[in-house]
């Protein structure tokens, strides 16, 4: 509910011709009579995504507007915008929560404080602070004991196997969830609390859509949860959604559906965007125009958590690397320093005649031979070079790094944890 003061006493008439005149041609206002003490009663709705009950009430030669209901953030900007409220006595959130892909609408705001504009930016330095976390499901130690700081601005990939603990970590990053042991601070704050504040949005794999709307009225009706949010036509644009707003949400690919709830995650500006597989089911083009967009909102400041199973995609965007393995940390680094722990080189060299017994007999370690193709996977692969270009008849050699793939299986390969399933009936909230 809002309780927003207006300096003078006004009548239900010019109220009715202000809402209509902000809300547009779809609005309906039903105006019922009242007494003196509960005042005016109307009833508005704005096409078939919001309703909202508005009491007028007079008091002492000022007016009270008492809101409730879905539409009511969108009725407390009609009366601000238009230089009518003189305060907001108290915001408290009574809109249903639309699920996935969009952070909860703002919490309760202090008395005298109005809640109308961005989040605040608390110029705290880190964005994320995890100290010694745990979490339990029953016998099950999903995450066991993870020590982890993000800094402001940063873009970092959480990457780990099916069951090594990343959604349970999001979880209690977004305060779905809390920790058994140790403590998670968001943006200094409890994750709750940064939440409901609109400082974090998060765009999760599935869930959160009415499948009737279109694509643009999912997008206003999400904007209606929160007293104040970026223009619906600017995070259409950004999530590259123009061409399909009046396409029902049912009709839309997997893809398309990922990026209208990346479009919702942006309506509050947040500070921090937690993505979980943020690109599933989109083409390449689609995740090309996704990472420019999300590149810069990093570079404005803004600071990304990802998970994604496109190792690839970790690798080309991600400042940085975490590796989850067992509900533990196992590497964290660049990209570079991830992909360094994978132990070795490939050594590559054409050698017709190749025989592979001969050859690990020579170089002293495994080799694959395809053909006239020999491949010797080492830690040290100057030693095998000089062996195959001094020793034998070998030619067109060359010794490539180890990719982010085999970082991740060397780091992860022995990972038998449960799959997400088994960890727990439902989300703790």
């Amino acid at each position: 509910m809002a309780r927003v003061v207006v300096g003078r006493e006004v009548t239900a008439e010019e109220l009715t011709a202000v809402l209509a005149g902000r809300l547009g041609p779809r609005a309906r206002i039903a105006v019922e009579g009242g007494t003196r003490s509960n005042g005016t009663r109307l009833g508005v709705r704005r096409g078939a995504l919001a309703a909202a009950v508005v009491h007028l009430v007079p008091a002492g030669g000022r007016s009270e507007l008492r809101i409730r209901g879905a539409g009511w953030s969108l009725l407390l900007r009609a009366v601000n915008e238009l230089g009518i409220a003189r305060s907001v006595a108290r915001i408290l959130r009574t809109a249903p929560e639309l699920g996935s892909g969009a952070a909860a609408p703002a919490g309760r705001a202090g008395e005298g404080e109005t809640r109308v504009g961005g989040p605040a930016r608390d110029g705290h330095r880190l964005a994320l602070e995890l100290r010694g976390v745990h979490r339990h499901y029953g016998s099950v130690e999903a995450v066991a004991g993870i020590d982890l700081t993000v800094r402001i601005g940063e873009v970092v990939a959480y990457l780990g196997p099916n069951g090594a603990g990343k959604t349970t970590t999001i979880d209690m990053i977004l305060g779905l969830a809390r920790p058994s042991a140790g403590s998670v601070a968001v943006l200094g704050l409890d994750p709750a609390e940064a939440v409901r504040r609109g400082l974090v949005s998060a765009v999760m794999q599935a869930g959160g859509l009415l499948k009737d709307l279109t694509v643009a009225e999912t997008v206003e009706y999400a904007s209606l949860l929160f007293p104040a949010t970026r223009p619906v036509d600017e995070v259409m644009a950004r999530a590259g959604l123009d061409g399909i707003a009046d396409r029902r949400v049912g009709r839309c690919s997997g893809g398309e559906q990922q990026r209208l709830r990346f479009a919702m995650a942006l309506l509050p500006d947040p500070q921090l965007l937690v993505l979980d597989e943020p690109t599933q089911g989109m083409d390449v083009e689609a995740r090309r125009e996704f990472w420019s967009a999300i590149r810069e909102d990093a570079a404005a400041g803004r600071t990304i958590l990802f998970a994604t199973h496109y190792l690839e995609e970790a690798d080309a965007h991600a400042d940085r690397i975490v590796v989850l393995s067992r509900g533990r940390i196992v590497a964290d680094g660049t990209p570079a320093e991830v992909k360094a722990m994978a132990a070795g080189r490939t050594v590559r060299a054409r050698l017709k005649g190749a025989k592979r017994d001969e050859l690990a007999g020579l170089l002293g370690t495994d080799v694959e031979v395809r053909g006239e193709t020999v491949i010797v996977q080492t830690s040290d692969s100057d030693a095998v070079a000089r062996r195959l270009l001094n020793e034998t008849a070998a030619f067109d050699l060359e010794i490539t790094a180890q990719g982010l793939e085999d970082a991740f299986v060397a780091l992860t390969g022995g990972d038998q944890a449960a799959p997400p399933a088994t960890l727990g009936p439902e989300r703790d909230h």
